[in-house]
């Protein structure tokens, strides 16, 4: 490995808006850098920045709460339903017993749900 710079022979052609080049004359001025070598820098940056303990932390909680997530997309499916079930009784004039019974599950299950996500939240603090 030598310390020598590769020849410069290649030539990168991008079209941008005036507003945004205004942008990299600015940035590139703030950084005492020449527009070229500015935005060379940020070409060389990571494509893929490091990850942080705060992204780990986010994703354990993401993993806890999605089960509860899913629970809840479920049940809104449930509750969809229900409610399509309640009209089409209301046009026949039918009973609607039944779906108020599932409805007073699906309630029960809400209720269960807020607090399973509660103490969940309680601990991860």
């Amino acid at each position: 490995m030598t310390n020598r710079k590769s020849a410069k022979i290649n030539v990168l052609s991008v079209r941008v808006t005036n507003e945004r080049l205004d942008e990299i004359e600015v940035e590139a001025a703030r950084e005492n850098m020449t527009r070229t070598a500015y935005i060379q820098y940020l070409i060389d940056q990571p494509i893929r920045p490091p990850i942080r303990i705060e992204a780990v932390r986010d994703l354990e909680i993401y993993r806890a709460y999605l089960p509860w997530l899913q629970e809840l997309k479920c049940q809104g499916n449930n509750l969809n339903q229900i409610a399509r079930g309640i009209n089409r009784a209301n046009l026949e004039g039918i009973t609607v017993n039944n779906y108020v019974r599932s409805l007073n599950q699906v309630r029960t299950a809400y209720q269960q749900i807020a607090q399973s996500i509660e103490r969940l939240g309680d601990l991860l603090k």
